[in-house]
This record gives C-alpha cells, sequence and structure tokens, in this order.
C-alpha cells in the first residue's frame, strides 16, 4: 500500500492527525499552515513517520549544525555524520520492518490501477544483458487472459532483446527457488548448531591465524621485493619498462592478499562470534520452506533480485548473499574435518 493510501485510508478511518491529536491531548499547539478545520494525514506525513528510525528504539541527534564557528547558520549534516544511540527506548516496530519498508522505497513501483497493492514480483525482476527491469503485460486472445514480463529497454525501443516469459513460470521457478534456499539454510543451521559446540573451536581460531600470519608474511615479501628492484633500476640490470611491469606486478600481489587478509578476518571473527540465534535472517529462510504461493512479503524479505536471460532462464538472487557465503566457507573446512562424519552426505550435498 502506498503512502498516499495509507493517509486516505486513515482520514476516512477517523484516525486523528499527529496534529489533531495533540490537540485533543491540551497540548496548546498553535499553527498558522491548516487549511481545513481539521488537520488530515498526508502522503509526506506518512513517509516522514516510516522513513523516522526512532520508532525502532534508536535516538537520532545531530542531523543539523552549524560546519564552524564563523557560521552561525545550522546546515543539514550527511547521515554518516548523525549520531545514533540505540536502545534508548522501547521500539514501536522492529528492526527487521523498519529495514523492510527501507529497502521498498528505492523500489521504483506503481500500484496498478484499481489495485490496492503492487503485484510480487514488482521492483524486482530485472534483465539479465541490460539490467533494467521487465515490465508486466498482458494481452487476451480467444477469451483466455495472458500475463507475461517484458524487457522495458526492449519495449521503449532502445535495443535488446524482448527476453518475453510467462508470469506463471517465472512465479514457479521463484517458489521452487524460495523452498530449495529454505531448506539449504535449515541444514546450515543444523551444521552450524554442531560447530557451536565442537571442541576444535581453539584449533581452528589458531589455523586462521596461521593463515594471516602466511599472507602477511608474503606481502612482506613482495615489498621487499619491490626494494630490490628499484635497486636494479638504478644499477641498470632492468630498464624503465621492466620495472614497471614487475612493479605492477607485485603490488597486483600485495593487493590480492590484502584482500585475502579481510576475507580471512572476516571468517575468523565469525569462529569467535558465532552464535546461531543472533541470526534471525535464517528464520526467514526456513520458515518459507513449505510456501505455496508467492506474495509480497515473501519476496521483499529474502529475494535481493531476479534476473531473466534471453533463453528465458530464471536467476534468483537472495539478501544476504555475503552471510550465506561466509557460512559457507566456514563449513566446507568443518565438514573436512571431523565434524562432518555425523551428518548425511545428503545434507553435506545440499548446503555444498
Amino acid at each position: 500500500m502506498s503512502a498516499e493510501k495509507i493517509a486516505d485510508k486513515l482520514n476516512a478511518e477517523g484516525v486523528l492527525s499527529p496534529m489533531e491529536y495533540k490537540l485533543s491531548q491540551d497540548q496548546g499547539v498553535q499553527t498558522g499552515f491548516r487549511s481545513s478545520d481539521k488537520a488530515k494525514w498526508y502522503p509526506s506525513m506518512i513517509r516522514r513517520i516510516l522513513e523516522n528510525e526512532i520508532y525502532t528504539g534508536v535516538l537520532v541527534q545531530g542531523k543539523t549544525g552549524t560546519p564552524n564557528y564563523k557560521v552561525k547558520k545550522c546546515l543539514p549534516k550527511e547521515k554518516e555524520e548523525w549520531i545514533r544511540i540505540e536502545g534508548t527506548h522501547a521500539p514501536v516496530v522492529s528492526k527487521q520492518d523498519y529495514q523492510m519498508v527501507q529497502r521498498l522505497f528505492k523500489k521504483d513501483v506503481r500500484i496498478p490501477p484499481g489495485k490496492e497493492v503492487v503485484y510480487p514480483l514488482c521492483g524486482y525482476i530485472f534483465c539479465q544483458d541490460c539490467g533494467k527491469s521487465m515490465v508486466r503485460r498482458h494481452y487476451t486472445r480467444g477469451g483466455k487472459r495472458y500475463v507475461y514480463y517484458v524487457c522495458s529497454t526492449h519495449k521503449a525501443g532502445k535495443g535488446c532483446t524482448s527476453h518475453m516469459i510467462p508470469e506463471e513460470s517465472v512465479t514457479e521457478a521463484v517458489l521452487a527457488a524460495v523452498r530449495n534456499q529454505g531448506e539449504v539454510v535449515a541444514d546450515m543451521e543444523k551444521l552450524l548448531l554442531a560447530a557451536e559446540e565442537a571442541p576444535a573451536r581453539e584449533t581452528n581460531v589458531q589455523d586462521y591465524d596461521r593463515q594471516i600470519e602466511r599472507l602477511q608474511e608474503l606481502i612482506r615479501r613482495s615489498e621487499r621485493f619491490k626494494m630490490k628492484l628499484f635497486e636494479s633500476l638504478q644499477d641498470g640490470t632492468l630498464n624503465r619498462q621492466e620495472y614497471d611491469h614487475f612493479r605492477e606486478n607485485y603490488n597486483r600481489q600485495i593487493r590480492e592478499n590484502e584482500e585475502a587478509i579481510k576475507a580471512v578476518e572476516k571468517e575468523r571473527e565469525l569462529m569467535i562470534n558465532r552464535n546461531i540465534r543472533d541470526h534471525t535472517w535464517m528464520e526467514e529462510f526456513k520458515r518459507q520452506r513449505n510456501v505455496t504461493a508467492l506474495n509480497r512479503t515473501v519476496v521483499v524479505q529474502i529475494i535481493d533480485k531476479i534476473l531473466v536471460t534471453q533463453e528465458k532462464e530464471i536467476e534468483v538472487h537472495f539478501r544476504f548473499g555475503d552471510q550465506m557465503e561466509m557460512y559457507e566457507r566456514f563449513l566446507e573446512e568443518y565438514l573436512e574435518g571431523k565434524g562432518g562424519e555425523q551428518f548425511g552426505k545428503e545434507e553435506q550435498k545440499r548446503i555444498g
């Protein structure tokens, strides 16, 4: 439901707007901006409330300020500069619901004429080749209504190909992918819970430390070789072209090893702090294992995007991809050890 629809519904049901509520509580509020006898709900008001993080229990301050002591006028600050304090009061809505609403605000969606809600896949299905959205269209033939998706770039006559695919085919493929992902996450949770109780935790952390130390040594080694390159350039052993080539090669090795260290550090942190109960996102996937119909809530909660190829193939990209990838790497190492002996090959195969 859009902000406009919500405002209309609240006005129709007689729900007091914030201004009218304050007046009803005799708070002595005065304003010169009233355009009618009774202050109404407006879409901008709805959106402002939905975007306000304070309802999640977070106090946000420092949204405005002066850039320096010479300037007296307060100016808006970048969001990164705001001061956020969590847990200052009881939340009205969960963080998950708040974040879901913010994601929806970023989607380019429109409510069809005569409808109250958007279609389940609206704003989530894209052409794989041009990256633009797929638009929903329909036609009637022989008294039967056919619904399909087509590439918006092609429809506008700006290139690409139609990528036309029946809505039914997309829905069936997405449903199957959602159910399968729910099973994968459920199996992953079992393994993570077992790993939580595994006695080899300290040993595994030491393994990560050794990996980091080895990568750091490779970086130091590349740095030493770079220094020797400069000496070789000075004494004429290498010409400038050779020097630039080898120097860039060592720089590339350093960058790759630095990225590898970051990845290992993330996995090490996961190893130390892992607690499956903290990851509520898994529950979202598990609840969808037996889903029978695709609705907007399912799509918004667990799907990032859906891509359609020219060959009518459908790729479903799920949210929480970083967490999944991190856990998969960790579990691969766990299953290679003794921990994998207590699970069947089928469970290991599903997550691998």
